[in-house]
């Protein structure tokens, strides 16, 4: 019976989407042989041929990627990004007044925003109507994230190319819990701490969960690459994250006493954003 109605819906479709599909399919199959073949995996120096040389930053930020040198290409786009123009409505420059206002008018702010702040960083969080899940890897790092993990009904994900992950099968628990954790909007409720009163927990936080997520998901493997929609979702985090966490390390007018990073968290941010949009 399925094979008459696929082919009714086959022979009701404009060639466009014919063609669309087919050439969908044969993309997706040659990645995943090609996967098999070799496995993907983050490289930093691959960021450089992304970049197009705008200004001096990232002219200089391609230069050191391509000699390796991840932290001088993070401080270089740490300065690119702190004071380009950008329709971002807070900028560096502005953050200390925008928050000053906020706590003027709302007195509670900082309190409400490190009370969540602490509980993401101590592994808590509020998914969906659940209250206080954990993400923790069974039987591993109290302090890690399993982000294939579905808590509530004690299942994971298994690590397979993203087409042939089955995320529909109650054995990988609900995708949607999966899911909801991985669009990363968490980040945001840890920005608003950071930028209200300074939590560097919040901060450290962010550029420990961003680390976590990239080693336990490389490119095109596991759950979190099998929905084009949560990979755009996640970008928008992504990009909120940028805005709301870089540091101008050396501008005049700006932070004095922006905290040190200890990885080159904007390089890894914007290569795994630019291989999540190549994918969608």
């Amino acid at each position: 019976m399925r094979a008459p109605r696929l082919l009714r819906r086959v022979a009701a479709m404009p060639a466009t989407e014919i063609r669309d599909r087919v050439a969908g399919t044969v993309r997706r199959e040659a990645a995943r042989l090609a996967h098999r073949a070799r496995p993907s995996g983050w490289r930093r120096g691959d960021l450089a041929a992304a970049l197009v040389p705008l200004t001096g930053e990232i002219a200089g930020a391609i230069t050191h990627l391509s000699a390796g040198r991840a932290d001088d290409a993070h401080r270089a786009l740490a300065r690119h990004f702190a004071v380009r123009p950008r329709r971002w409505p807070i900028t560096p420059a502005t953050r200390e007044a925008v928050a000053r206002a906020i706590r003027e008018r709302v007195p509670d702010a900082v309190t409400e925003a490190t009370r969540r702040a602490d509980a993401i960083a101590g592994g808590r969080f509020d998914l969906l109507g659940y209250r206080d899940l954990r993400f923790d890897p069974p039987g591993g790092d109290a302090d890690g994230i399993d982000w294939h993990r579905d808590p509530v009904h004690d299942r994971t994900a298994p690590q397979l190319f993203w087409s042939e992950v089955p995320y529909l099968d109650p054995a990988c628990g609900d995708h949607k819990i999966i899911w909801e954790l991985n669009r990363h909007q968490h980040f945001l409720a840890l920005a608003r701490a950071w930028a209200l009163g300074g939590h560097r927990p919040s901060r450290a936080t962010f550029v420990r969960h961003l680390a976590g997520w990239m080693e336990a998901n490389p490119p095109l493997v596991g759950i979190n690459w099998a929905s084009m929609l949560e990979l755009a979702l996640r970008s928008i985090s992504w990009i909120w994250a940028l805005e709301c966490f870089v540091e101008p390390p050396d501008r005049a007018g700006l932070p004095v006493d922006p905290p040190v990073d200890a990885q080159p968290w904007i390089v890894d941010l914007l290569l795994g954003l630019d291989r999540q949009l190549h994918q969608v």
